[in-house]
């Protein structure tokens, strides 16, 4: 998820006087309990179906790792550079069927990106709902979201993510950047559920102490911002100037979500690690150092 900050809402036009504080950091992801299997069940052929009929062909995707190895081995880490040749229209200011139409083309190139990764690796890919709001809606799993003072989230019991665009954001110099990098990081995070990452993480959680939970939601924040940045990086012929981006993460001094989330440098440093190598597996958060994602 990720939260608006306060000096965003209130950036004056010219971007040069004004240099926005990134949205703060997001809340731990509601999860439903884990699926047994990604794979899609097998078809059984109806009795009415003609005798010469082909039999359905069921593809043999690769398995995915649970546990540790979900996070420190993942297929997806071999994954080559993300790819996607994508028209998305910039949106018009204080337009909301226009940024509607801009989240719904950010949305649809990201499908596309993430398809191809998964598919490069023989992995079982399905592509997420998505809700884009102005004010809160309620998931049937999840409850109320976005989360109060949120602006995006994602539930893993619908495997939906949404993104809350409220009237002043439409009207802000920097709206396109905020939204696609918004819709990009929660996106990551159901590529994290599609690989096992965030079961390994609600598993691990359960139980332990407040510092490990934190630095488990740290690992798993941090690469979702990495995997938007990669996703970016494939779609930035469409996409803002990427020092709008960069924009994004200043200002705030005392961040109080970067006990959970990491600190608004380090939080930058993963996204552009993620823009710049354009790979997943820039992304792997979950064996470096814990120096390296504070």
């Amino acid at each position: 998820m990720l939260r608006l900050s306060r000096r965003l809402t209130v950036c004056v036009l010219l971007l040069a006087a004004c240099a926005p504080a990134a949205p703060a950091a997001p809340s731990s992801i509601p999860l439903a309990a884990p699926r047994t299997s990604m794979t899609p069940p097998a078809v059984t052929p109806s009795p009415s179906a003609s005798p010469s009929a082909s039999a359905p062909v069921i593809p043999d995707w690769r398995s995915v790792p649970w546990g540790r190895a979900a996070v420190v081995d993942s297929p997806l880490y071999a994954a080559p550079r993300l790819k996607g040749s994508c028209k998305i229209p910039a949106p018009r200011s204080g337009s909301w069927r226009s940024m509607k139409k801009y989240m719904g083309s950010v949305s649809n190139c990201l499908d596309r990106i993430w398809a191809g990764s998964f598919k490069a690796e023989n992995m079982f890919f399905t592509k997420p709902e998505r809700k884009f709001v102005q004010r809160r809606v309620r998931d049937p799993i999840c409850g109320l979201m976005p989360k109060k003072n949120d602006t995006g989230a994602y539930c893993g019991g619908t495997t939906t993510y949404y993104m809350l665009v409220p009237n002043d954001l439409l009207r802000n110099p920097l709206a396109a950047a905020f939204v696609s990098k918004t819709i990009s990081h929660e996106y990551g995070h159901h590529v994290q559920y599609l690989t096992h990452i965030l079961s390994y993480e609600a598993l691990e959680g359960r139980g332990a102490k407040r510092a490990t939970v934190d630095l488990l939601t740290r690992r798993t924040e941090l690469q979702a911002e990495c995997f938007a940045g990669a996703a970016l990086k494939a779609m930035r012929r469409e996409m803002p100037p990427w020092q709008q981006y960069r924009y994004l993460f200043m200002g705030i001094v005392n961040d109080p979500f970067a006990h959970d989330h990491g600190r608004q440098p380090t939080r930058l440093k993963w996204t552009e690690k993620g823009f710049n190598s354009g790979r997943p597996g820039a992304c792997d958060t979950w064996t470096s150092p814990k120096s390296k994602v504070t």
